[in-house]
């Protein structure tokens, strides 16, 4: 059972009303593609912000539409100079995430790389949020993204509350259990005669 989907639970579903979407409207496609062209020109780093963005932009666009399939992003992703793929990700982003939502990914103890929300959409918005803005580390992130993402395999059963002291409480066990491992290492790097006898032990064992 995860803990960080039971905080989720705790903290209520994503509020939909929250999401904005850019103001600007374009009279034919090829306008959204220039416009996205541009974009794409502006892009540095990760740029978390800008696929939101991205995202929004041609969401609003088909907003009227029927509906905006994979091979439609195929057009765009040839006129706009995106990837298909990115462009995919960037509208089930903007889909899934509000705006404020994005905000508080930007504001962690560490930064996220694109990579570590485009890989894991699959995962509830609210758990996601709390597992980033509850761990220290992107390791801590990443192991509680990996649970998360296990929990949705296994086909869980929904869980039931904690309160976010307890998960405080888990997540310093974890590091203080990461800290007497580094000790430990630190300890034995500081012996290399240890290091030397134990290297030895192996050798002998493998003869």
């Amino acid at each position: 059972m995860n803990k960080i989907e039971e905080l989720a639970q705790v903290a209520g579903p994503e509020t939909p009303k929250n999401r904005a979407t850019p103001t600007t409207e374009f009279i034919t496609e090829d306008d959204l593609c220039t416009h996205l062209k541009r974009m794409r020109a502006q892009e540095v780093g990760d740029g978390i912000r800008l696929k939101w963005e991205l995202g929004a932009t041609i969401r609003d666009h088909y907003k009227t539409e029927h509906h905006y399939g994979y091979d439609q992003l195929g057009v765009i992703a040839r006129k706009s100079g995106w990837s298909k793929s990115t462009l995919q990700k960037a509208c089930q982003f903007a889909e899934k995430y509000s705006e404020e939502q994005v905000e508080t990914l930007l504001q962690g103890h560490f930064g996220l790389a694109w990579r570590d929300i485009a890989q894991n959409l699959c995962v509830e918005t609210q758990a996601f949020i709390i597992a980033y803005s509850t761990a220290q580390t992107s390791r801590e992130f990443r192991n509680s993204v990996m649970q998360l993402r296990q929990s949705l395999q296994g086909g869980t059963q929904p869980p039931k509350p904690i309160t976010r002291k307890e998960l405080e409480r888990m997540l310093a066990e974890s590091r203080q259990k990461i800290a007497d491992l580094e000790n430990r290492i630190q300890a034995l790097q500081a012996k290399p005669e240890e290091l030397t006898s134990n290297d030895e032990l192996v050798q002998t064992r493998g003869n």
